[in-house]
Parts: structure tokens; sequence; C-alpha cells
């Protein structure tokens, strides 16, 4: 750009991208390893209580899944309605700390989620340039 001023929070859309696939990807897979894991296991009658560990570690990652989604979700308004990304950024803040609890893509996602939200909301549009 020949002004140097980004319309829409670059950066904070990138990390916050990023983070969403990786909390997306990693989530879906461990969901459907645990379902995997809770099926194999309730057929062989081995343990009720592994079985529900396995059904409620599924029902965690099925949460991650879905904070996932929101994030990319928020990501993609951050780009494509600038004037609402300090919202956006919140939002993706607050998905990104939930998804601790399910792994939040190794950590890594969810870090990186965490600091685009922070960036979204420090963001500030620049102003009109008057010609």
């Amino acid at each position: 750009m020949a002004s140097g001023a980004e319309k829409y929070p670059r950066t904070a859309y990138l990390l916050s991208l990023i983070g969403g696939i990786l909390v997306l990807f990693l989530s879906i897979i461990i969901a459907i390893l645990y379902i995997v894991i809770a099926t194999a296991f309730s057929s062989f009658h081995i343990s009720i209580a592994f079985g529900v560990g396995a059904v409620v570690s599924a029902a965690l990652a099925a949460v991650a899944v879905l904070l996932g989604i929101l994030i990319l979700v928020f990501a993609l308004r951050m780009k494509n309605h600038p004037e609402t990304s300090q919202t956006a950024g919140v939002v993706v803040l607050v998905c990104a700390l939930l998804s601790f609890i399910g792994g939040g893509g190794f950590y890594i996602g969810a870090i990186l989620a965490l600091v685009g939200g922070i960036l979204a909301i420090i963001w500030k549009r620049p102003a009109a340039t008057t010609s």
C-alpha cells in the first residue's frame, strides 16, 4: 500500500487464522481418536469408567472443534469487516482461552489465536486521508 496503513488488522487476522486452523484440525483428529477408543473399549467391556472417560474426552474435543470454527469465522470477520475487528478480537481471545482446555491445537494454535485476538483488540483503524 502506498500510505503504509493497513485497511484491516493483517497480523491479527493471520495469527488468528493460523491458530484457528491448528485448533480445528488437531481437535478433529483428537475427537476421532477418542471416538475410536471409546467404541473399541465399549465393545470389549473392559472398563465402564474408561469408556465414560473416553466419551467425555470426545465431547471436550467436539467443543474444541466448535471453538476452532469460531476462531476461524471471527478471523475472517477481521479481514472482511475491519470496523468490527475489536469485537472479533474479543471473541477470538475468549475462544482461544477456552480452547486451552481441549489442547488448543497443541497449545500453539491457542497461543497464536490469543495473540491475534489481542492484536485485533488494540488495532486502530487508519484515519481517512483527504486529498
